[in-house]
């Protein structure tokens, strides 16, 4: 139990000290972290909204979703492939267990999608968002993202030692990925058979939920969460089990 409670205190620390680090090294400070996502809307905006007209005019706000749950999934997992590399100094200095750097990771990015997502939930209901009582399953929805993001982001940091052109691979995953989770277009105005295939996917499921809730004003389909909440016990359960048991190996790897 003592080691746990150290952990996280390493955890939260470190946290801390890097949000403020990466704020201090910004003229813009804190607000790049609401900046980011709203430049990033304004590009895919006008790309699919002004060159390929979307039939949705709460399209903003259907964007907006999509775009600040992926910054969220990329920016973790491109930056836990590298996390015990990384950190490889710290831990030739100290015993502490490697779940430590990929979970900090996220933490921070954590922070950053929760300053945006705040501001997002703000202007929902000027982009055409319901205002319901079904806003009290985000807390749910958001949790399983974090939790689906940190699992996933523990097994890339348990791998790219191992392997690390895993970097380039996870890079072009995400591109590929990015055009099947939904970010840019409803799930549901493609064919039967595709929305069966990507229903496998599971930030896919998420981000759609989240829409529904959040546009629609209605319940998350708690039917179609099966899947992404096995798929993050099994991603934590694994992830947990290979920082564990190499964890010995990653302080003399090179």
């Amino acid at each position: 139990m003592k080691q746990f409670i150290q952990n996280w205190n390493i955890i939260y620390y470190r946290s801390l000290a890097e949000l403020k680090a990466e704020a201090s090294n910004n003229y813009a400070g804190y607000i790049w972290w609401v900046l980011q996502p709203f430049l990033a809307l304004a590009v895919y905006y006008v790309a699919f909204r002004w060159l390929i007209p979307y039939p949705d005019d709460r399209f903003t706000l259907f964007l907006f979703i999509g775009i600040t749950v992926w910054q969220l999934w990329a920016n973790t997992l491109i930056r836990s492939c590298a996390a015990l590399i990384t950190y490889r100094p710290l831990m030739l200095q100290l015993n502490i267990e490697k779940y430590v750097f990929p979970v900090s990771i996220c933490i921070v990015n954590l922070v950053k999608f929760l300053t945006a997502f705040t501001l997002l939930l703000l202007l929902a209901p000027f982009l055409g968002g319901a205002v319901s009582s079904a806003l009290m399953a985000l807390p749910l929805l958001l949790l399983l993202l974090l939790l689906l993001t940190c699992g996933t982001g523990m097994i890339l940091a348990a791998v790219t030692p191992f392997c690390p052109d895993m970097v380039l691979v996870v890079e072009f995953l995400l591109h590929l990925m990015m055009f099947l989770s939904g970010v840019f277009f409803d799930l549901a105005l493609l064919p039967e058979g595709i929305q069966k295939i990507l229903a496998f996917n599971p930030l896919a499921v998420i981000i759609s939920q989240l829409r529904r809730v959040m546009m629609d004003g209605c319940f998350p389909d708690w039917q179609s969460l099966a899947g992404p909440v096995l798929w993050t016990c099994i991603l934590l359960a694994v992830g947990g089990w290979m920082l564990k048991h190499f964890g010995k190996q990653y302080p003399r790897m090179t």
